[in-house]
């Protein structure tokens, strides 16, 4: 619903969405890379210079961690 309310312009409510999605879990990646361009648009780049350096942090430990196996 987050991405459907960003694209058509709904800026404000799609940063509402995936700021609920960011506290209920907030490793999931893909709230914060969507939250980073979207406070940008909102014109706070603060938040959204905070939000790019939790997804560098988040993908560095992805990363460090290695691929998930499900043995």
């Amino acid at each position: 619903m987050a991405k459907l309310n960003s694209m058509t312009g709904n800026y404000a409510e799609a940063a509402k969405t995936l700021e609920d999605l960011e506290k209920s879990d907030p490793d999931w990646l893909d709230p914060h890379v969507e939250l980073a361009t979207l406070y940008y648009k909102l014109h706070r780049p603060e938040d959204g210079q905070r939000e790019r350096g939790i997804v560098q942090k988040i993908g560095a430990e992805q990363q460090q961690a290695g691929p998930h196996r499900n043995d």
